[in-house]
């Protein structure tokens, strides 16, 4: 897999950023000691946030905040479809530029997190332990937790 051969060849590591700016070295997969099955494109679980209007910062040491939860059906009203071509166009310019470098040799895999996973973020205002906000959503208003899923 290629994070284990970026684990142990830090110098090959590549980035991607939110400008869309793909670095990109040609001829870096499958080169070397490693030849690869597949290559996975990982993308964090906040990506989609800015384009469904979802305010938010990561704090140091505490890590994820949404400045503005939602919890109700008027919050999930202001939420803006998300629309993967238009909000994060670099996701699929990267998978493109991943599946012409390494042609049919391996698998290109996009790596992204469930729609509840997502939903715990901006239900509970950023980590949680015990998920307590978003069990009270679902069981006591499923029809605006769905809603928002």
């Amino acid at each position: 897999m290629l994070t284990l051969w970026l684990r142990y060849l830090s110098s090959h590591r590549k980035f991607l950023n939110l400008t869309g700016d793909i670095a990109i070295d040609n001829g870096w997969i499958g080169k070397g000691p490693y030849r690869w099955l597949q290559v996975i494109l990982f993308s964090d679980i906040l990506t989609p946030l800015p384009g469904m209007s979802i305010p938010f910062d990561i704090v140091k040491g505490k890590g994820p905040l949404i400045y503005d939860p939602i919890r109700t059906a008027e919050d999930v009203d202001q939420v803006t479809e998300f629309v993967p071509e238009e909000s994060v166009p670099y996701a699929g310019k990267a998978l493109t530029i991943l599946r012409e470098e390494v042609k049919d040799d391996a698998a290109v895999l996009g790596f992204v997190r469930a729609p509840f996973t997502l939903a715990s973020y901006v239900v509970e205002g950023g980590s949680s332990k015990h998920f307590s906000k978003i069990k009270r959503l679902a069981f006591s208003q499923p029809k605006v937790l769905h809603s928002l899923l």
